[in-house]
């Protein structure tokens, strides 16, 4: 099954928000772009889950 949530910050941009994330997870974000996102970042676990 697969589900998929959109989140956001008016704080942070997603840069940022995918650094933070890379220290304290320990994973590696690459920017990706959608037509219908934008630019976004994509990390893979090591269980296959996509963030």
């Amino acid at each position: 099954m697969t589900v998929s949530d959109i989140y956001g910050t008016n704080s942070s941009t997603a840069e940022e928000l995918a650094g933070l994330l890379a220290d304290r997870l320990d994973v590696t974000f690459t920017e990706r772009e959608s037509d219908y996102l934008g630019v976004y970042f994509l990390a893979t676990l090591a269980d296959t889950t996509r963030l």
